[in-house]
Order: C-alpha cells, then structure tokens, then sequence
C-alpha cells in the first residue's frame, strides 16, 4: 500500500479536483509500436469523473451569489452528482433535468446528494431543444417562468466547460509529460 506520509492535507473537497495521475500504457498491452501511451486517470477526482472539472469550472466562473438560487442542469450523473456537492458547500441546490438516468444506482446518489430530479419521458438520447419533452426545452421554461430562481449553467454551451480543461487538464499534462504530439478526449 502506498505510504500516507506525503499526501497533502486539503481544507475543502474542491481542492482535490483535478491533478489526476497519468498511467503510461505498455506497448504490449496497447499494440503500438515506438508510441508513448498515456491515459488521465479522471475517474480519480473525487467524484469519480472527468465531470468534476466541468462542474468547477462553471461554479467557479459563476460570479452573481444570489439569495435563494438553485442550479438547474441537463445531466444524466456525473456533472450533476459534482455540482450538486460543490454548491452544496454555498448551501445552493441543485435540479437535474433528464431522459437518461439508465443505470439506477446513479438515481441513488444523486437522490442521496439532495439533487431534484426531473426525469422526461424522452424517446431519444440526443438532445432537441425544440421538442417540449425535451430536458434543454424543459430547463427553458422553467427558468422563463421564474416560479424560482433558478441558474442554468448549461455543460454544454457554457465556455467555462472547455475553459476548465485548457487551463487545468492540458496544462497538467503538458507539465507532467513536456511535449505532447496528440491527445484524445
């Protein structure tokens, strides 16, 4: 077992996001020849996902702390299961809007996180803001109707999403490997 002397002692769960742990991939496994393979090991931030930098990225880009808000976000786990602890710690909730919850262990953890769930009937996985049985046209008419004041981030749409990955994700791979001929994401 590795030895706990070195790990770093954090004061908030956020600070463990991101930083996560390259594995070099061994050209008997991976069949490449004079190729260096490495995977990010994002399963490693502590809600187990890539989801993690996306939403802290957009938390902490969203600037106006108003009284009495809630995010609202099309997510099927992992944006939202993240979300719904970081602004947890501000006391702010959380709705996720959704068609896709399939595997329903995640339901449970997200219900456990006190995330409001809204589950659409939604024939399809692609997403259609123009159907109104669609999360995208849902989460639209709940913020127009304003009976809450909610806050969509929109994981999609948000430039804080990609932002996140530029200014942490690439640069720590950069950092921990110099130069890099080709990353898949």
């Amino acid at each position: 077992f590795p030895s706990h002397d070195n790990m770093p002692v954090v004061n908030n769960i956020k600070e463990l996001i991101g930083n996560t742990p390259l594995l070099k991939v061994s050209s008997d496994n991976s069949g490449l020849k004079n190729i260096d393979l490495y995977l990010k090991l994002e399963y490693m931030n502590p809600f187990g996902s890539v989801k993690d930098r996306t939403a802290l990225g957009m938390y902490n880009d969203f600037v106006r702390k108003e009284d009495n808000c809630e995010f609202i976000e099309a997510s099927s786990g992992n944006t939202i299961k993240a979300l719904a602890i970081i602004a947890g710690l501000d006391g702010i909730k959380t709705t996720s809007v959704t068609n896709r919850v399939k595997v329903e262990e995640v339901k449970d953890i997200m219900n456990l996180l006190g995330v409001n769930i809204i589950e659409m009937s939604g024939n399809s996985p692609c997403l259609d803001p123009t159907n109104p049985e669609d999360p995208f046209y849902i989460i639209q008419e709940m913020v127009n109707k304003k009976e809450k004041n909610y806050i969509y981030l929109n994981q999609y749409y948000n430039e804080s999403n990609p932002k996140i990955h530029y200014e942490t994700t690439g640069t720590e791979i950069v950092n921990d490997l110099g130069t890099v001929d080709f990353l898949f994401g």
